[in-house]
Protein backbone atom coordinates (compact mmCIF):
# COMPACT_ATOMS: atom_id res chain seq x y z
CA UNK A 1 0.00 0.00 0.00
CA UNK A 2 1.20 3.52 -0.81
CA UNK A 3 -0.18 6.76 0.60
CA UNK A 4 0.48 10.38 -0.27
CA UNK A 5 3.41 10.71 2.14
CA UNK A 6 5.46 8.38 -0.09
CA UNK A 7 7.06 9.05 -3.47
CA UNK A 8 4.34 8.07 -5.90
CA UNK A 9 6.58 8.82 -8.87
CA UNK A 10 8.68 5.80 -7.89
CA UNK A 11 5.70 3.44 -8.10
CA UNK A 12 5.89 1.36 -11.27
CA UNK A 13 2.56 1.48 -13.01
CA UNK A 14 0.85 1.28 -16.38
CA UNK A 15 -2.66 1.53 -17.74
CA UNK A 16 -1.81 -0.93 -20.52
CA UNK A 17 -2.15 -4.69 -19.79
CA UNK A 18 0.50 -5.35 -22.48
CA UNK A 19 3.23 -3.49 -20.56
CA UNK A 20 5.35 -4.90 -17.76
CA UNK A 21 4.29 -4.31 -14.18
CA UNK A 22 0.88 -4.09 -12.55
CA UNK A 23 -2.18 -2.72 -14.30
CA UNK A 24 -2.97 0.67 -12.78
CA UNK A 25 -6.64 1.47 -12.28
CA UNK A 26 -7.94 4.84 -11.13
CA UNK A 27 -11.48 6.08 -10.72
CA UNK A 28 -11.15 8.12 -13.92
CA UNK A 29 -9.66 5.31 -15.99
CA UNK A 30 -12.27 2.79 -14.83
CA UNK A 31 -15.17 5.17 -15.49
CA UNK A 32 -13.76 5.99 -18.93
CA UNK A 33 -13.48 2.28 -19.79
CA UNK A 34 -17.04 1.61 -18.59
CA UNK A 35 -18.31 4.49 -20.72
CA UNK A 36 -16.25 3.78 -23.87
CA UNK A 37 -13.38 1.26 -24.21
CA UNK A 38 -12.21 2.99 -27.39
CA UNK A 39 -11.90 6.31 -25.56
CA UNK A 40 -10.00 4.50 -22.79
CA UNK A 41 -7.53 3.17 -25.37
CA UNK A 42 -6.82 6.56 -26.93
CA UNK A 43 -6.53 8.29 -23.57
CA UNK A 44 -4.57 5.77 -21.50
CA UNK A 45 -2.91 3.20 -23.80
CA UNK A 46 -2.06 4.84 -27.13
CA UNK A 47 0.52 7.19 -25.62
CA UNK A 48 -0.99 10.34 -27.17
CA UNK A 49 -0.05 13.44 -25.12
CA UNK A 50 -2.92 14.85 -23.10
CA UNK A 51 -4.10 18.41 -23.81
CA UNK A 52 -3.40 21.03 -21.14
CA UNK A 53 -6.06 21.30 -18.41
CA UNK A 54 -9.01 23.56 -19.20
CA UNK A 55 -9.87 26.69 -17.27
CA UNK A 56 -12.77 24.81 -15.67
CA UNK A 57 -10.45 22.01 -14.53
CA UNK A 58 -7.94 24.47 -13.07
CA UNK A 59 -10.74 26.28 -11.22
CA UNK A 60 -12.10 22.98 -9.94
CA UNK A 61 -8.70 22.08 -8.50
CA UNK A 62 -8.53 25.38 -6.64
CA UNK A 63 -12.06 25.00 -5.23
CA UNK A 64 -11.14 21.48 -4.07
CA UNK A 65 -8.14 22.94 -2.22
CA UNK A 66 -10.38 25.49 -0.53
CA UNK A 67 -12.81 22.76 0.58
CA UNK A 68 -9.97 20.61 1.91
CA UNK A 69 -8.84 23.53 4.07
CA UNK A 70 -12.44 24.13 5.20
CA UNK A 71 -12.88 20.50 6.26
CA UNK A 72 -9.59 20.31 8.15
CA UNK A 73 -9.59 23.77 9.72
CA UNK A 74 -13.29 24.71 9.81
CA UNK A 75 -15.63 26.41 7.30
CA UNK A 76 -14.55 29.95 8.23
CA UNK A 77 -10.95 29.04 7.46
CA UNK A 78 -11.95 28.22 3.89
CA UNK A 79 -12.41 31.94 3.28
CA UNK A 80 -8.83 32.57 4.40
CA UNK A 81 -7.58 29.95 1.95
CA UNK A 82 -9.76 31.37 -0.82
CA UNK A 83 -8.21 34.80 -0.33
CA UNK A 84 -4.74 33.26 -0.38
CA UNK A 85 -5.58 31.58 -3.71
CA UNK A 86 -7.29 34.75 -4.97
CA UNK A 87 -10.70 33.11 -5.52
CA UNK A 88 -12.63 34.76 -2.69
CA UNK A 89 -14.95 36.38 -5.27
CA UNK A 90 -15.89 33.01 -6.78
CA UNK A 91 -19.57 32.33 -5.90
CA UNK A 92 -18.74 28.67 -5.23
CA UNK A 93 -16.62 29.64 -2.21
CA UNK A 94 -19.54 31.29 -0.39
CA UNK A 95 -21.92 28.48 -1.39
CA UNK A 96 -19.52 25.77 -0.25
CA UNK A 97 -18.75 27.49 3.06
CA UNK A 98 -22.47 27.86 3.74
CA UNK A 99 -23.04 24.17 2.98
CA UNK A 100 -20.25 23.07 5.33
CA UNK A 101 -21.89 25.10 8.12
CA UNK A 102 -25.29 23.62 7.17
CA UNK A 103 -23.97 20.04 7.28
CA UNK A 104 -22.55 20.52 10.77
CA UNK A 105 -25.81 22.17 11.90
CA UNK A 106 -28.14 19.53 10.45
CA UNK A 107 -26.05 16.39 10.99
CA UNK A 108 -24.09 17.30 14.12
CA UNK A 109 -20.35 17.61 14.72
CA UNK A 110 -18.00 15.34 12.81
CA UNK A 111 -14.42 14.15 12.82
CA UNK A 112 -12.40 14.50 9.62
CA UNK A 113 -10.71 11.14 9.03
CA UNK A 114 -8.87 12.45 5.99
CA UNK A 115 -9.14 14.98 3.16
CA UNK A 116 -7.51 14.82 -0.28
CA UNK A 117 -5.33 11.81 0.60
CA UNK A 118 -4.05 9.75 -2.32
CA UNK A 119 -3.92 5.96 -1.89
CA UNK A 120 -2.37 3.22 -4.01
CA UNK A 121 -3.14 -0.37 -3.06
CA UNK A 122 -1.82 -3.55 -4.70
CA UNK A 123 -4.11 -6.54 -5.19
CA UNK A 124 -3.94 -9.91 -6.91
CA UNK A 125 -7.23 -9.61 -8.77
CA UNK A 126 -8.42 -12.68 -10.69
CA UNK A 127 -4.83 -13.74 -11.35
CA UNK A 128 -3.55 -10.31 -12.37
CA UNK A 129 -1.54 -7.66 -10.51
CA UNK A 130 -3.67 -4.53 -10.05
CA UNK A 131 -2.82 -1.19 -8.49
CA UNK A 132 -5.99 0.59 -7.38
CA UNK A 133 -5.47 4.36 -7.15
CA UNK A 134 -7.74 6.85 -5.41
CA UNK A 135 -7.72 10.48 -4.29
CA UNK A 136 -10.77 11.00 -2.06
CA UNK A 137 -12.08 14.50 -1.38
CA UNK A 138 -12.99 13.80 2.22
CA UNK A 139 -13.92 11.11 4.73
CA UNK A 140 -15.95 12.09 7.80
CA UNK A 141 -17.21 10.29 10.88
CA UNK A 142 -20.20 11.65 12.76
CA UNK A 143 -20.97 11.15 16.45
CA UNK A 144 -23.71 8.71 15.41
CA UNK A 145 -20.97 6.43 14.04
CA UNK A 146 -21.84 7.04 10.40
CA UNK A 147 -18.84 7.15 8.06
CA UNK A 148 -19.45 9.57 5.21
CA UNK A 149 -17.47 9.93 1.99
CA UNK A 150 -17.41 13.45 0.58
CA UNK A 151 -17.31 14.29 -3.12
CA UNK A 152 -17.10 17.86 -4.40
CA UNK A 153 -18.38 18.45 -7.92
CA UNK A 154 -17.88 21.84 -9.54
CA UNK A 155 -19.69 22.87 -12.70
CA UNK A 156 -23.18 21.82 -13.72
CA UNK A 157 -24.95 19.13 -11.70
CA UNK A 158 -27.93 17.03 -12.73
CA UNK A 159 -29.45 13.62 -12.01
CA UNK A 160 -27.35 11.93 -14.70
CA UNK A 161 -24.10 13.32 -13.30
CA UNK A 162 -25.23 12.28 -9.83
CA UNK A 163 -25.64 8.70 -11.05
CA UNK A 164 -22.14 8.68 -12.53
CA UNK A 165 -20.71 10.16 -9.33
CA UNK A 166 -22.38 7.42 -7.28
CA UNK A 167 -20.50 4.81 -9.33
CA UNK A 168 -17.24 6.68 -8.68
CA UNK A 169 -17.85 6.64 -4.94
CA UNK A 170 -18.63 2.91 -4.99
CA UNK A 171 -15.13 2.50 -6.47
CA UNK A 172 -13.66 4.53 -3.60
CA UNK A 173 -15.68 2.59 -1.01
CA UNK A 174 -14.19 -0.66 -2.29
CA UNK A 175 -10.68 0.81 -2.15
CA UNK A 176 -11.17 1.91 1.48
CA UNK A 177 -12.56 -1.51 2.39
CA UNK A 178 -9.39 -3.12 1.06
CA UNK A 179 -7.35 -0.68 3.15
CA UNK A 180 -9.15 -1.80 6.32
CA UNK A 181 -11.13 1.41 6.91
CA UNK A 182 -14.48 1.44 8.68
CA UNK A 183 -17.30 0.68 6.26
CA UNK A 184 -18.63 3.76 4.46
CA UNK A 185 -22.33 4.19 5.28
CA UNK A 186 -23.22 7.37 3.34
CA UNK A 187 -22.14 9.47 0.38
CA UNK A 188 -22.16 13.28 0.64
CA UNK A 189 -22.22 15.33 -2.55
CA UNK A 190 -21.26 19.00 -2.40
CA UNK A 191 -22.23 20.93 -5.54
CA UNK A 192 -21.53 24.65 -5.00
CA UNK A 193 -22.25 25.66 -8.63
CA UNK A 194 -25.73 24.14 -8.74
CA UNK A 195 -28.52 26.56 -9.63
CA UNK A 196 -32.14 25.50 -9.33
CA UNK A 197 -34.00 26.13 -12.62
CA UNK A 198 -36.89 28.56 -12.36
CA UNK A 199 -39.05 27.49 -15.29
CA UNK A 200 -39.14 23.70 -14.83
CA UNK A 201 -38.98 20.91 -12.30
CA UNK A 202 -35.53 19.54 -11.60
CA UNK A 203 -35.08 15.78 -11.27
CA UNK A 204 -32.05 16.39 -9.07
CA UNK A 205 -34.24 18.00 -6.38
CA UNK A 206 -36.53 14.96 -6.42
CA UNK A 207 -33.59 12.91 -5.13
CA UNK A 208 -34.21 14.53 -1.74
CA UNK A 209 -37.61 12.84 -1.54
CA UNK A 210 -36.13 9.35 -1.79
CA UNK A 211 -35.76 7.12 1.22
CA UNK A 212 -32.50 7.48 3.13
CA UNK A 213 -31.50 10.73 1.41
CA UNK A 214 -31.17 14.24 2.77
CA UNK A 215 -30.96 17.26 0.48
Amino acid sequence: MTTDNQDLSAVKSSYSPADDGPLRVSKSSLMTYMMCPRQFYWKYVAGIPSPPPSEAALRGGIIHEVMEFGLLEGPDSAIIKAKELEVEADPAVDAMTLMLHQIAHDMGPFEVIEAEVKHVIDEDYEGGDIQWVGLIDGLLKFESGEVVMVELKTGKMNAGKLGRTRKELVYYARLLRNLGYDEVTHFLYITPDYEMPIDKDDKLLLEGNKRGKTM
